[in-house]
């Protein structure tokens, strides 16, 4: 009866695999690449300079840099020439629901803003996040905040509702058929 307790414990979660092949398959820079050229505002990519990108610091999230907050984080020059000015891109694969996805993206840019500062730097990180969702119904309405407050008469929010924003791309249950993208994406 022990014994299969502990296999039980061993199993992994159907998401889990989804979001190890989300990490092994996209945490390849030329892959990521790739998909942030297809799938990124066009104005932030007109601001940076893609072909410098990197996998970003993992030291922001935890005591030790060992708490797993996000699936990647890439760092990205600007394009203004000025290397010590970067762009932070947190990749998030999200398979469920994304209500509180919000709140958790609040939690990255805070503490990425934090750490910087302890580090002493005089002109933080901007923040891009990159959110892929695979299930298999499509986002009817993406969450905010807003949704978590509590609302006067008119539904509206009471108080300060600091909304994040984010670039989702929602793909139905991972089929890669559907990605767009450069042969890259397609191998």
């Amino acid at each position: 009866m022990v014994r299969r307790r502990n296999e039980d414990r061993v199993r992994q979660k159907p998401g889990n695999i989804y979001d190890a092949f989300v990490k092994e398959y996209f945490g390849r820079v030329i892959v990521f690449s790739d998909f942030l050229l297809n799938y990124a505002d066009k104005q932030f990519l007109r601001d940076v300079d893609v072909a410098k990108i990197e996998p970003g610091p993992t030291h922001y999230f935890g005591e030790k840099g060992d708490e797993r907050i996000s699936d990647m984080i890439f760092s990205c020059p600007l394009k203004n020439g000025d290397d010590t000015k970067k762009v932070i891109i947190v990749f998030e694969h999200q398979s469920g629901s994304l209500k509180r996805l919000p709140i958790k993206l609040h939690g990255y840019a805070s503490a990425i803003w934090t750490a910087e500062m302890k580090e002493g730097k005089k002109v933080l990180s901007a923040l891009y996040f990159l959110v892929l969702r695979t299930n298999k119904r499509p986002v009817r309405k993406i969450p905010q905040i807003a949704d978590w407050l509590p609302k006067d008469t008119d539904g509206k929010p009471i108080g300060a509702a600091p909304e994040i924003e984010y670039k989702l791309v929602d793909l139905p249950a991972f089929d890669i058929k559907t990605l767009k993208g450069g042969p890259v994406l397609r191998v």
